[in-house]
């Protein structure tokens, strides 16, 4: 595995407890007018951003009884996915679906690979067999300040 895809783990990792195992605070922005204002982000606005990068994720065991079930977030267009290791680490098979966009349903993966886990972050990269996937897209900028 290469180190970008350990980097890509980490930040997803970060994303995905903002995004979706904690409450979601409101995204602000200062604006560059003299007075301080706000650019408030509704939970719609963060919802419809997000969502079609959040996917579904299903365990089962050797008789395919459901063992678990998680969310995980793509972290690139070609199907790696970072979630909770300890859900997928143990376990005989993985599903995963992925919501349509605007058309309502899901799109659903089967037989996951596990491509990276971490024991002590609780990490897991999971690679599903997909292409163009809409997923979160991690920059480095050097002007990014702190809670941007």
């Amino acid at each position: 595995m290469s180190g970008s895809i350990t980097v890509k783990a980490i930040l997803a990792w970060l994303a995905l407890s903002l995004i979706v195992g904690t409450s979601v605070p409101a995204q602000r922005r200062k604006t560059t007018s003299h007075r301080e204002k706000e650019h408030v982000f509704s939970a719609r606005q963060i919802f419809d951003k997000f969502s079609p990068r959040i996917v579904l994720i299903k365990t089962s065991d050797e008789l395919g009884n459901p063992v678990a079930q998680a969310s995980g977030v793509v972290i690139s267009s070609d199907g790696y996915v970072a979630t909770s290791g300890h859900v997928v680490v143990d376990c005989f098979s993985v599903k995963a679906s992925l919501p349509l966009q605007n058309f309502g349903g899901r799109v659903e993966f089967n037989d996951l690979r596990l491509a990276f886990y971490d024991q002590n972050s609780d990490v897991a990269i999971l690679k599903i067999d997909g292409r163009n996937l809409p997923h979160l897209d991690f920059s480095v900028s050097v002007t990014t300040k702190a809670g941007e």
